[in-house]
Order: structure tokens, then sequence, then C-alpha cells
């Protein structure tokens, strides 16, 4: 398992809820170590998943939206939050539904594929 939070808004020594056994992982990265905490139970795993590239990538990524990502690596597969300030699981029934609506569902989506794309989450590597 590797998981990898924004610096700014946990501390290192948060409980671990998962009950794995995690160190923190020091990536040669000095500006992906400023901006992310990455947590993990295997170094060498942590280390071919987390290349200088991909976190380079994050780190523009991050730059280019302004949202702050979470993520997690684990059973072969990865998880994904973004924070967007906004409720996605739940629709306003009493908003009037017009193309500004649409358009900030749009918006959000493409987010998630931009992520995708750009952190090449589309390639047979992660399989």
């Amino acid at each position: 398992s590797v998981y990898v939070k924004p610096r700014k808004r946990f501390s290192n020594r948060q409980p671990n809820n998962n009950k794995e056994h995690l160190e923190e992982i020091n990536l040669e990265n000095r500006a992906f170590r400023k901006c992310f905490y990455v947590q993990a139970n295997d170094q060498v795993l942590a280390r071919y998943i987390l290349t200088p590239r991909f976190m380079e990538r994050l780190l523009k990524f991050e730059a280019s939206t302004g949202h702050r990502i979470h993520f997690s690596f684990r059973n072969e597969k990865m998880y994904l939050a973004i924070h967007t300030k906004k409720d996605h699981f739940e629709f306003k029934i009493m908003q009037p539904f017009d193309e500004h609506v649409l358009y900030g569902y749009i918006k959000d989506i493409k987010i998630v594929f931009d992520i995708i794309q750009e952190l090449g989450l589309n390639i047979n590597i992660w399989k």
C-alpha cells in the first residue's frame, strides 16, 4: 500500500486506521516532498509507482487545477480523491438545471479525465 496526502492538510503523526505497518517515504524530489506526505508498507513499491516523471506530472496537474489531490495504491488499484469544495453526491433538485450547472458538471468530470491522461493512468504499467 502507498498513500499520498497533501502535506499542508495532514500531520505526519496521524493514526493508521488500516492497521498496516506504514513508514514515511522520503523521495528525492524536494518539491514533491514539500507538497505531499507519502507513506507505504513497501519502499520499493512506493519508488516504483512514484517515479520522477509521475511526481512532476502530479505537481504540474495540482498547480494547474488548484485542487488538492489525495491518492493511494492498494491491491493493484489506485484510489483518487480531488477536493473541489462541492458535494458531488447530492443533486440539488430545487436548483434550476441550466447550461451553467451542466458545464459545472462537465468541468468536474473533465478533471478526472485530465488526471488519467496527465498521469498516464491509461497505460498498461499499472496492471
